[in-house]
C-alpha cells in the first residue's frame, strides 16, 4: 500500500462525526470539467516542452521517463508530472525529494521560488500542487492552502487531486463554504475519479453539512484543531484566537442552559400557586412586624463555592445532559473561573 493510500485511510478513520454517503441521485448532474487521461497529460507535457524550446533529446527523455514511472506503483500521476518538469527545471528536484518523505513548513521557505512570475505557469502550479498535497498529508493545513487554495482546475493537470486536497484542508479547518464547494465540484466526476477520492469526498461533504456553528460538536472540533496546532509546535496568535472562540462558545452554551433551567423553575413555581389567587385590591391581613433577621453570609474568598460532595453531584447532573467527553471541558472551564476569582 503506497503512502498516499495509507494517509487517506487514516483520514477516513479520524474524521469526526461523519455523515452517511450522499445519495447518487443528488450528484447526478452534468460535470463542469473533465478528468485528463494519462495519455492526454503526457501530450500536454510534450507540448509544454516544445514551448520551452526543450531539445529533442530532452523530449525523448521525458517520454521514456513517463513510461518508466507508469510501471512504478509507488508513483502517482502528480509525481510523474513533477518528474518531467524537473527535466527542464532543476530546482524542482529538491521539492520532489522532500515531498516523498513528507513536506514541512521549512520546505515552503526553501521553495519560495515557486512564487516567481518568471517560472512557467504549468511548472509553478503543478509543483505547488505536489507541495500542498504533501503538507496536507502532514496535517499542515494552513500552509497547504497557501500553496493550493488559489489554484483552479484549469491551472493543473491532475485535477482530481487538487479538488480533493483542497476539500480535505478546508474540512479539517472547518471552512464549510469553501470545503463544500471543492468537494461538490470533485464529486461531479465521481464515476471516473479514484474510488478513494469519491468515497472520502462524499463523507466529508456530508459531514460539513451537519456541523452547527457553536454546537458542542463544533467546539470539540475547534479544540482538536488547537491540539493539532500545539502538537506541531504552533503557539501563535491564531491558536490564541481559536482558544478565545472556544471559551466564548462555552460561555454562551452555559448561559443558555442556565436560562432554560431558570425558565423551568419559574414555570414550576407558577404551577404550584393557588388556584384562587388573592385579588390585588384585598389586603393580605398579615400580622407580623414586617422585619427579617439579617444573615451574615461571610466575606471569605470561598463564598459561593459548593462543598466537594455537592459539587460532584452537580457535575453528575451536567453529565446527564452532555456527552461524557465534554465533562472535562466543563470542569476545566470552572477551574479557570476559580483562578480568576483568586
Amino acid at each position: 500500500m503506497c503512502c498516499t493510500t495509507r494517509t487517506l485511510l487514516v483520514l477516513a478513520l479520524t474524521l469526526p462525526g461523519l455523515a452517511p454517503l450522499v445519495a447518487d441521485d443528488e450528484l447526478a448532474t452534468q460535470a463542469s470539467w473533465q478528468v485528463f487521461t494519462p495519455d492526454e497529460i503526457r501530450q500536454q507535457l510534450d507540448d509544454w516542452l516544445v514551448e520551452q524550446d526543450a531539445a529533442q533529446a530532452v523530449r525523448q527523455q521525458a517520454t521514456a521517463l513517463w513510461e518508466k514511472n507508469a510501471a512504478d506503483k509507488h508513483l502517482d500521476i502528480t509525481e510523474r508530472i513533477a518528474a518531467v518538469i524537473a527535466l527542464v527545471e532543476p530546482r524542482a528536484r529538491p521539492v520532489i525529494k522532500v515531498c516523498q518523505t513528507g513536506a514541512t513548513p521549512r520546505a515552503v521557505v526553501q521553495a519560495s521560488w515557486l512564487a516567481e512570475d518568471s517560472l512557467p505557469p504549468l511548472a509553478r502550479n503543478n509543483l505547488r500542487l505536489l507541495l500542498g498535497r504533501s503538507l496536507v498529508q502532514g496535517s499542515y493545513f494552513d500552509e497547504a492552502l497557501e500553496q493550493i487554495d488559489e489554484l483552479t482546475i484549469d491551472d493543473v493537470l491532475d485535477r482530481p487531486s487538487l479538488l480533493f486536497y483542497q476539500g480535505v484542508a478546508h474540512h479539517r479547518l472547518l471552512h464549510k463554504e469553501r470545503g463544500t464547494e471543492a468537494l461538490a465540484q470533485l464529486l461531479e466526476n465521481k464515476d471516473v475519479i479514484p474510488r478513494r477520492y469519491a468515497v472520502l469526498a462524499a463523507l466529508m461533504r456530508g459531514d460539513l453539512a451537519q456541523i452547527k456553528d457553536g454546537s458542542l460538536d463544533d467546539i470539540s472540533r475547534r479544540m482538536q484543531d488547537v491540539e493539532r496546532r500545539l502538537g506541531l509546535g504552533r503557539a501563535n496568535q491564531r491558536v490564541r484566537d481559536i482558544e478565545d472562540e472556544v471559551i466564548d462558545m462555552l460561555d454562551k452554551l452555559i448561559k443558555e442552559e442556565e436560562k432554560k433551567q431558570c425558565q423551568a423553575c419559574q414555570s414550576a413555581a407558577g404551577g404550584a400557586q393557588s388556584a384562587r389567587p388573592m385579588r390585588d385590591s384585598m389586603p393580605a391581613g398579615g400580622k407580623g412586624p414586617g422585619q427579617v433577621t439579617k444573615k451574615d453570609i461571610g466575606r471569605t474568598a470561598g463564598w459561593g463555592e459548593l462543598p466537594p460532595k455537592q459539587r460532584e453531584e452537580a457535575m453528575q447532573e451536567i453529565g446527564r445532559d452532555f456527552p461524557a467527553h465534554y465533562r472535562e471541558v466543563i470542569e476545566e472551564y470552572f477551574r479557570e473561573l476559580a483562578k480568576q476569582r483568586r
